[in-house]
């Protein structure tokens, strides 16, 4: 990164673009530690339906974070930036504001006071991930991400299985145990706790 003092009055970037997204949010969550064809080390700006998201992926899961740009000019669609531009614009975020911001001019700038970090563009190309969104009429659940945590913990395990039956039957979730290098479910029901769920769409 390239860190920039400016003044009061100063001139801005050329073609400064700000993304606003939740400051809760944190799209560099599944951004790979290496650099692969399917998996690029930053996050991707991606288009889908009229909407922009902040998208990352490792290969193996993907997280999509809903964005919200000025209008005019989206040439930034499908470019990639560095991880740390975005944990730098969640630092840099005011407790009393709702949203994290940065400045897209073929740099992520993230602004703290009167100076700026400028994280330069990456050479690479996000795959196409709304490919791997289900279509038609998918099933969705609504699970209590926290209370699953917990389940886990409580059985001391490294991850956990969801058995899911038809829509009048609680979520079994069950313990898994390290067998080979891999997770493997436990054999049968015996370990497990039945977790309410949200209303099935």
């Amino acid at each position: 990164p390239v860190v920039s003092s400016h003044g009061a009055g100063a001139i801005g970037l050329p073609e400064d673009r700000t993304m606003r997204y939740p400051k809760t949010a944190r799209p560099e969550a599944c951004v790979s530690k290496e650099v692969a064809r399917y998996s690029p080390n930053g996050v991707g700006v991606v288009e889908h339906g009229g909407n922009v998201y902040l998208a990352a992926t490792d290969g193996r899961c993907a997280t999509m974070i809903r964005a919200y740009p000025e209008t005019g000019d989206q040439g930034y669609v499908g470019q990639v930036y560095p991880a740390a531009a975005f944990v730098a614009a969640r630092k840099a975020t005011h407790r009393k504001d709702e949203e994290s911001a940065l400045r897209l001019n073929g740099s992520a700038v993230v602004a703290t006071g009167d100076a700026t970090t400028d994280f330069p563009r990456l050479d690479a190309r996000f795959p196409e991930v709304f490919a791997c969104v289900p279509k038609g009429n998918a099933t969705r659940i609504t699970i209590n991400a926290e209370l699953l945590a917990k389940m886990q913990e409580a059985f001391g395990s490294g991850a956990v299985t969801l058995d899911i039956g038809d829509e009048c039957t609680p979520i079994l979730v069950r313990p898994v145990v390290v067998e080979k290098g891999g997770y493997v479910p436990t054999a049968d029901g015996s370990q497990g706790v039945l977790m309410p769920i949200g209303k099935r769409k």
